[in-house]
């Protein structure tokens, strides 16, 4: 289950790095700013409010990736 919710996520955070920058229509900034968003909000909420529902390993899985996957989403845009 926690796979499915960390694939669940790395999809949803490149989708909208996407559509950020085909909104923004800049080179990736608005992706970089909307990771940076996702990871205040998803820091909060596994932080304080989820610490002890998860196993520890998880938590910094899900946190460390949530800049660089949002971030770099602007070079899958780019692609196509």
């Amino acid at each position: 289950m926690l796979i499915t919710r960390l694939s669940i996520r790395i999809v949803a955070s490149k989708l909208g790095g996407m559509t950020a920058t085909k909104i923004a229509n800049d080179n990736g900034k608005s992706a970089c700013l909307i990771g940076v968003i996702i990871f205040s909000f998803a820091a909060y909420i596994h932080l304080i409010k989820e610490w002890s529902d998860y196993p520890i390993g998880y938590h910094f899985t899900y946190l460390i990736l949530i800049i660089p996957v949002t971030g770099l989403s602007y070079f899958l845009y780019k692609r196509k």
